[in-house]
């Protein structure tokens, strides 16, 4: 830039002297530097370079053509002198000609005056914004095409089109859904069950076939009597042998006390020890568990004390109550109920229910194959041994022993010694009922002999001879499941795990879902947690709570079912349903206060909705929707002072910030002359009456070009300038054909230099500043 400044001084000081000697032939206008400095500033002041002057207007006396105008070429340079109708240079690029038309919607009559109205499509008629069509949803009530489409016409107030009021319909509130009237909301206790808006909410919700809604019936499975009492089924019978255990109206009375799982009473299942299958009959009237006795499928015929029992027990003492009692695999119950192995003077066992003989009592032996354990304490054929005779006259066999004393019962002669005669009693533990027979110790008591016969003394404390066979002792310990306390006493928990301490039956741990609640082993595990009367734990009742209709159980607790317009809010069972439903602080549901609604200060409750909404200054409900309060400033454009009430002044930046509509700025070229906000900036400033300013009018019928009044005479002008053509213009300069010097006023008018009409081609220069 600088280099350029100093050429330029240069050049212009050549200028200088070239016109002190002018007419000399060393300063010719045409001098090529001279010519050329000309150019280079033309170019710079322009703001482009010398490649964007056309190729027309780049020579002499060239010409050039610019889109809707009329152009001359000034020294290489395409200037504007008129736009063509209706268009305008509101760029002040003359290479691109008058580019803006003055009829379309971004410069409607003025430069720049687009046409932006509300909810609507404008068009440019003979330079004003008009209402061409709305959107979809939005109308044009107020006639007034200036703020657009103003209103939706999508609410109850305006469904379907202007001023279109919804009536409200039977037992309901009135809705608009896509411009057609129908149902918004039903009242509490009603409901649009038929679908059709013309009869509203035709169906009260208070019969069994449709209680609480339109779909939900009370005809519940097994129950002889129902109510529909506050839009809530409630059970008030049940059939014969049915019972509600779960406290769920829904599924009606869901439990068949004859069945094993509920048999009598809510919660009693039949689980009897060791019993495969269990059911539950009537005993005298009264629901008992049960042993399932029948045959298994495809048998003709079946042992009635196996019957429904696991295998190797069976019913031998025929009470239920204790179940499958006996095991099979004793002595006394091999196989079968009663089925006895012990044999006299024989040692047996049970084998795979069979009985199997071992050996024979010490004093008796099998002297015949296959044949019984005979006595050798007192034959004297087989005294002592099989085979062994006892030779005399009269031959004895007393303990075994062959003598020639004739001994008393219980007694013998052992030492074969005739001076002591029969010195043996046979009724001692060392000889019992025969010589050198001791009796051996049995596990868990003591011995004892009687009647010639080894017997069990007492059983140590916890221990029992279950099987009746004193040779192996008391061989059962009573601490077992199968015989706790007591032979064959079994022990076990309905719906748990048993335990047998000190001879007592107990609870060992219940099943999950079900509890020992009354501390009777009896019946076991006899709650289930998931009924409303224990629910999750002993004596957590879901019945009876306040406010409830209905209750139920399930893995999170208590379920209950409110009455009418009540509600379980804080979750705390003890309350029940604490929440009022038509209170403003809890109206129609859980955490719906009406008084926390956004920019509310005070509502009601009424039919379960938020009504009467009284709004915060400065916002407004304006879609009818309590839900989301007051959900509109009233101080947008779209919404000034009042729901849908659009401000957008015509031709005027819109100001609603104080909730009144006014114009804070008027287009340029408009102005606002009768303090009307409505009608925004309704005046065009460019008639002889508001020329450039509202009440400026141009005297003596001059015109108005752009916010000016022209002229007739030249005395109408101000100090240098002329009357040229109706137009105060500037005549002052004159014409060089060189830039001007610097200092010198640069403003004066080419196309009128010096005078009305006088083109300069070159430079128009005004005096030094």
């Amino acid at each position: 830039m600088r280099v350029f400044r100093d050429s330029y001084f240069r050049t212009c000081l050549r200028a200088l002297v070239c016109a002190v000697l002018a007419g000399t032939a060393a300063c010719s206008v045409y001098d090529p530097e001279l010519t050329q400095s000309r150019q280079n500033a033309v170019q710079v002041s322009a703001g482009r370079g010398a490649s964007d002057a056309s190729s027309e207007c780049g020579q002499a006396n060239g010409s050039c053509a610019r889109a809707h105008a009329s152009a001359t070429c000034v020294n290489g340079v395409c200037l504007i002198v008129s736009c063509d109708t209706p268009y305008a240079d509101c760029d002040d690029n003359p290479d691109n000609g008058c580019e803006a038309d003055l009829s379309s919607t971004d410069h409607c009559g003025l430069c720049y005056a687009a046409c932006n109205l509300n909810h609507a499509r404008a068009r440019c008629d003979n330079g004003r914004c008009t209402l061409d069509a709305c959107e979809s949803g939005y109308e044009s009530c107020d006639d007034n095409g200036s703020n657009g489409c103003e209103r939706g016409i999508n609410s109850v107030r305006d469904c379907g089109k202007c001023n279109l009021t919804c009536g409200k319909p039977a037992h309901g509130t009135a809705g608009c859904n896509a411009g057609q009237c129908g149902v918004g909301q039903c009242e509490p206790g009603f409901g649009d069950c038929n679908g059709n808006p013309r009869d509203g909410c035709e169906q009260a919700l208070t019969d069994i076939a449709h209680c609480g809604s339109c779909q939900s019936s009370c005809q519940l499975p097994h129950v002889a009597r129902s109510l529909c009492e506050n839009g809530s089924c409630v059970v008030r019978g049940c059939e014969p042998g049915w019972e509600d255990c779960n406290g769920k109206p829904e599924d009606g009375c869901e439990a068949d006390l004859a069945s094993a799982a509920t048999c009598g009473v809510c919660g009693r299942a039949c689980a009897l020890p060791h019993v495969s299958r269990g059911l539950c009959s009537a005993v005298n009237g009264t629901p008992q568990c049960q042993i399932d006795k029948r045959c298994d499928e495809g048998q003709g015929s079946c042992d009635s004390s196996l019957r429904g029992c696991q295998a190797g027990y069976a019913d031998c003492d025929g009470k239920p109550e204790n179940g499958c009692e006996t095991p099979l695999d004793r002595l006394n119950s091999c196989g079968s109920c009663g089925k006895s192995c012990v044999e006299e003077h024989a040692s047996s066992a049970c084998e795979n229910g069979r009985c199997v003989v071992r050996e024979c009592d010490p004093g008796y032996a099998r002297c015949a194959d296959g044949g019984a354990c005979q006595s050798l304490l007192s034959d004297p054929k087989n005294c002592g041994a099989c085979g062994k005779v006892c030779d005399g006259a009269t031959p004895q066999c007393t303990g075994g022993r062959c003598t020639a004393q004739s001994c008393g019962a219980e007694r013998a002669d052992c030492d074969a010694q005739a001076n002591n005669a029969c010195e043996t009693s046979l009724n001692d533990t060392r000889n019992c009922g025969g010589c050198g027979i001791g009796c051996a110790t049995r596990p868990h008591a003591s011995a004892s002999c009687q009647s010639g016969q080894c017997r069990l003394g007492p059983c140590e404390s916890g221990w029992a001879d279950c099987d009746g066979d004193a040779r192996n002792g008391c061989e059962v310990a009573l601490d077992g499941l199968d015989d706790c306390g007591a032979c064959n006493k079994p022990c076990s928990v309905a719906h748990g795990e048993a335990r047998c301490a000190a001879g007592t039956c107990q609870v060992a741990r219940c099943e999950a879902g079900r509890e020992d609640c009354n501390d009777d082993v009896a019946d076991g595990c006899e709650v289930d947690l998931s009924l409303p009367d224990n629910c999750g734990s002993c004596g957590t009742s879901c019945r009876g709570l306040p406010n409830v209709a209905a209750s139920s159980c399930s893995a999170e607790g208590c379920g209950v079912q409110c009455a009418n317009q009540r509600a379980d809010c804080d979750r705390q069972l003890q309350n029940g349903c604490e929440a009022d439903l038509s209170a403003a602080q809890s109206c129609g549901g859980c955490g719906r206060d009406c008084t926390a609604l956004s920019n509310v200060t005070s509502a009601r409750c009424q039919e379960g909705s938020c009504r009467e909404l009284v709004c915060e200054a400065g916002s407004g409900d304006c879609n009818d929707e309590a839900a989301d309060g007051c959900e509109r400033s009233l101080r947008t454009a779209s919404d000034c002072g009042a729901c849908d009430a659009p401000c957008a002044p015509a031709h005027a930046q819109a100001d609603c910030s104080t909730g009144k509509c006014r114009a804070s700025k008027c287009d340029s070229g408009y102005g606002d002359c009768d303090g009307d906000a409505k009608n925004g900036c309704e005046t065009l400033l460019s008639s002889s009456q508001h020329c450039g300013a509202c009440g400026k009018s141009c005297a003596g019928g001059a015109r108005c070009t752009n916010g000016t009044c022209g002229c007739i005479a030249d005395e109408d002008c101000g100090s240098g300038q002329a009357c040229c053509e109706g137009k105060c213009v500037s005549t002052a300069g004159t014409c060089f054909p060189w830039p001007c010097i610097p200092g010198t006023d640069l403003s004066a008018n080419r196309a009128n230099c010096g005078g009305c009409g006088a083109l300069c081609l070159t430079w128009c220069c005004g005096a030094l500043l």
